[in-house]
């Protein structure tokens, strides 16, 4: 066998968890699990410090108070106390 030996580029994942392809990536996916839930959701894409950050929300949410949709029940609302999961 050979040795491989590999080298990390902080500098190069940075750029790639941080691009444009990685957040349609992540916008397709939040899209997918949104329409598996049912309901009406829209996925809000942001570029963070270290990554991209895909979040969603009710579409029919007051406008003044929009609150993520929960990863236990997939119902947007503020504090979630559910036993599934």
């Amino acid at each position: 066998m050979s040795k491989v030996r590999i080298e990390l580029d902080s500098d190069g994942i940075q750029a790639l968890l941080k691009s444009d392809e990685m957040a349609e990536v992540c916008e397709r996916e939040a899209e997918r699990m949104t329409r598996a839930t049912g309901m009406e959701y829209k996925s809000d894409v942001r570029v963070g410090k270290y990554r991209v950050r895909v979040s969603a929300y009710d579409k029919n949410a007051d406008k003044k108070v929009e609150y993520p949709i929960c990863p236990k029940c997939g119902v947007a609302h503020a504090h979630c106390r559910c036993k599934r999961g």
